[in-house]
């Protein structure tokens, strides 16, 4: 009997882990989407010839740099970077293929990210910005948002508990 009990406890507790699991996927972009994304896009070719992938729905995140807005539209310039499997920004500023603008037609989501923060979209790409006087020369892309997911923690407060992690384990000997 104590045998059955924890198979059925072993199992349940596997569903509801699968479960967990599968809403947080979904959550930071939904299924529907998933489908219309064109995975054969990748990061760097969007970023160096975006002009190319007009009409195409991509994935991209990064760190908010500056935020406009108006009565009709947001717009969010973003330094792109990596995404993991979770397709959460990593903090690899090395590996970034420059900015990024996402513009949405409301006063929604967009209205209300500050820089710093750390975002995944799904966009459409709608054509290339010229970036002139920045840091960063060449075209950009430009995506209207279909969805957009704000991670909680910044890029810097990743990066210091990550740190603080590498110094706690450093410790252990």
């Amino acid at each position: 009997m104590p045998r059955q009990k924890a198979l059925m406890v072993f199992v349940l507790f596997t569903a509801v882990s699968a479960l967990v699991g599968c809403s947080h996927r979904s959550a930071v972009i939904p299924e529907l989407l998933m489908r219309e994304v064109d995975w054969t896009v990748t990061d760097g070719a969007l970023m160096n010839a975006p002009q190319h992938y007009i009409g195409r729905v991509v994935i991209l995140g990064g760190q908010v740099l500056k935020k406009d807005y108006s009565s009709d539209r947001t717009m969010i310039q973003v330094l792109q970077l990596p995404l993991n499997e979770s397709k959460r920004p990593i903090s690899t500023l090395r590996e970034s293929q420059g900015l990024f603008v996402a513009i949405d037609r409301s006063t929604g989501p967009l209205a209300k990210l500050s820089p710093g923060a750390v975002v995944t979209i799904v966009g459409q790409v709608v054509q290339a910005d010229r970036q002139g006087g920045s840091a960063v020369s060449g075209t950009a892309p430009r995506l209207h948002v279909k969805h957009l997911h704000v991670w909680h923690s910044t890029l810097e407060e990743e990066g210091r508990l990550s740190r603080q992690i590498s110094a706690a384990k450093g410790r252990r000997v």
